[in-house]
């Protein structure tokens, strides 16, 4: 049975999710700029993107660019416990949900799909179904692998819908630009360009040996997902050996506050999962996919394992002071491994302040007994209002 793919992406997601929270901002030119970056747009809404406000821009250009841009903060809270309803929301339709990031999935739909009379009316309900649960838009891409898929998603943005069969890859994909294919970055794209490979038909149909020097041993696998093939599973996570979270950028970052943003966002996601199945982990790893092609791996080690916010940012931000390198990132993924069960009472723990216990963790727990999201950072308290317009 062939097998059937689907790539859902969410639309702009940080800005989307703001405008939700705050239904003032619904239609209006918005960045979502965190404290901790400054002045750096950490995305925009597609409003903002009309006038050609972009993520990593500064925010003094952002405005000259849209005077009336709405500037709001960022919410990790809320991202993550939207993005949490996202997946449970793909996961009824079928088990086989990879979660790829914060706001993308891929799912295995090759048996769901044969219950339904037309293929496109599956992939129109799960559309449907998370903006009207959500208020969220999304992309999606329906194709027989992974790479293909993601192709497809990005194709139509906002709200889009795409196939992409094996047979229309000559049609649909070779004639995009090179740059625009997943996993080639723009030093990539231009040392091919250089060599006169300037789409993705070019490269699929390229001598393989003329692509060794440029891609090194990226050229067969590279090549092979320029004409359509692609064989890595939908991966699932039944038993859990590790807890990861990652992100794949569509526009590079190298600036060192947006890194932090960045894996201040994948810590938190993987900080509520320790916190959710009472695990820590004794290896941390960061992983990054620079612009160039080239692949950075670093680990720390730690008996009595990580666990907690802070001390997860803490050291992976560690990780990433000890990289050399000053290439544009593509991708970041952290892991936590060797995971071991909690060995603490979470009440008591709970007004215990100790390594494993951390403010934030406190506050998170104690939410979590309440049943609601009373307590907070008073250093928070400020993002419950934008342009003084309260959430109650």
């Amino acid at each position: 049975m062939a097998r059937v793919i689907l790539h859902v992406d969410l639309n702009a997601f940080f800005a989307s999710a703001m405008q939700i929270k705050y239904p003032d901002l619904i239609g209006k030119p918005i960045a979502v700029c965190s404290n901790s970056r400054g002045s750096v747009v950490t995305t925009a809404s597609y409003e903002a993107r009309q006038f050609g406000v972009r993520s990593a821009m500064p925010l003094a250009i952002a405005r000259q660019k849209c005077p009336e841009l709405e500037v709001v903060g960022v919410d990790f809270e809320w991202f993550h416990d939207l993005s949490e309803k996202f997946v449970k929301i793909l996961k009824s339709y079928t088990p086989l949900v990879e979660k790829a990031s914060i706001d993308e999935c891929y799912l295995d739909v090759s048996t769901q799909i044969m219950k339904y009379q037309k293929p496109l009316n599956l992939v129109v309900e799960i559309q449907q179904n998370i903006y009207k649960t959500l208020g969220l838009q999304c992309s999606i891409g329906l194709a027989p692998n992974k790479f293909l898929a993601k192709m497809a998603s990005d194709m139509k943005k906002p709200m889009g819908i795409t196939i992409l069969r094996k047979r229309e890859i000559e049609q649909k994909l070779w004639p995009l630009p090179v740059g625009e294919m997943i996993y080639v970055g723009k030093k990539t794209a231009e040392r091919l360009r250089k060599a006169n490979i300037l789409t993705i038909g070019q490269l699929a149909n390229a001598d393989i040996m003329d692509l060794v020097p440029l891609l090194g041993n990226q050229a067969y696998t590279t090549q092979q997902r320029a004409l359509g093939e692609d064989n890595e599973e939908v991966i699932v996570d039944h038993d859990i050996k590790s807890i990861s979270a990652s992100q794949s950028l569509f526009e590079s970052i190298m600036e060192y506050d947006e890194v932090s943003t960045l894996i201040k966002t994948l810590v938190d996601d993987i900080a509520e999962k320790c916190q959710k199945n009472r695990v820590s982990g004794k290896t941390l790893t960061l992983s990054m996919k620079l612009e160039d092609g080239s692949n950075l791996t670093k680990s720390v080690r730690n008996e009595d394992g990580y666990a907690t916010n802070d001390e997860l940012y803490q050291q992976a931000m560690l990780l990433f002071d000890r990289v050399d390198e000053q290439e544009p990132i593509k991708f970041i993924s952290i892991s936590l491994m060797n995971l071991k069960e909690q060995e603490y009472d979470e009440i008591y723990d709970l007004f215990t302040v100790n390594k494993i216990n951390q403010v934030d963790d406190i506050i998170s727990t104690a939410n979590r007994l309440l049943g609601k999201n009373l307590l907070k950072r008073a250093t928070k308290m400020g993002d419950d209002s934008v342009n003084g317009n309260s959430n109650s």
